[in-house]
């Protein structure tokens, strides 16, 4: 409940609004009603707060927090049903799609070879990075999430189709360029150090045969329908100039909400 009510005070320090999406985001993340009340009534005790913290939805008056700054763990849990009634928004994200890799060891000698420590592997880890992290995040949050990048056809690939594939996100959207690695971070991690990153990339501009596949595959998720798109640019070459001034002008014509 602390925590809750921590994120709440950060979030709402400049809008309410913030923290109503807090309260969502505290049911994403699987809090118990109780403690998203007790988050709100440590939140109210500002001037004014406590009518902010009022909604209504389809007619229906709700009431997060009462006259003394109490939150009643029924008002949040109506609160919290209105926002589950919510359909989930369709999300498009394109940019730079990473794969970040971790190799953990303990370190306890110098190389012989060159004075270097010796870090002997004992764990390692795989996760989603740049605009693959941002789609993973949405898609967590309840939006139906369509990724749209780039990466080569190698082994790096084939992990992160497989990190998608394991939290259940589409994997569609990725283009295959030969030509290219997919871009991937690895870190080397001695005891709680970090002690060496190789990057696997190439920054350079995406061949133009590569941004046409990408319109393409633009124009059929745009004719859908979307609620929202996020441009995610790392600088390692999807997201030209020119890519994103035919997407952000597509977004206009639909009236679709855009994020750079």
């Amino acid at each position: 409940a602390g925590d809750v009510a921590f994120d709440l005070q950060v979030a709402g320090r400049h809008n309410v609004k913030n923290a109503l999406a807090a309260v969502a985001c505290a049911l994403a993340a699987g809090v118990e009603p109780q403690h998203i009340a007790a988050g709100l009534s440590a939140f109210a005790p500002v001037q004014g707060r406590s009518r902010a913290m009022r909604m209504v939805w389809q007619g229906k008056p709700i009431s997060l927090v009462d006259d003394s700054y109490n939150a009643n763990p029924d008002s949040v849990r109506a609160a919290i049903d209105l926002l589950r009634e919510l359909p989930a928004p369709r999300v498009l994200v394109l940019g730079d799609v990473m794969l970040d890799r971790y190799y953990y060891g303990d370190v306890k000698r110098i190389s012989p070879e060159a004075p270097v420590p010796v870090a002997l592997i004992n764990d390692e880890k795989t996760t989603l990075g740049g605009a693959a992290n941002v789609a993973l995040n949405l898609f967590h949050l309840g939006c139906q999430t369509k990724l749209v990048g780039v990466i080569g056809q190698d082994e790096n690939a084939d992990r992160l189709r497989q990190r998608m594939q394991e939290t259940g996100m589409d994997t569609d959207g990725l283009l295959v360029d030969p030509a290219r690695p997919t871009t991937t971070k690895l870190r080397v991690i001695g005891g709680h150090q970090q002690m060496l990153r190789l990057d696997f990339e190439n920054s350079a501009a995406i061949a133009k045969k590569t941004e046409r596949k990408i319109k393409a595959c633009l124009d059929e998720l745009l004719a859908d329908g979307l609620d929202c798109l996020i441009i995610s640019d790392y600088a390692k070459g999807v997201c030209t100039k020119s890519l994103c001034q035919y997407l952000i002008q597509r977004a206009d014509e639909q009236g679709d909400r855009k994020s750079v």
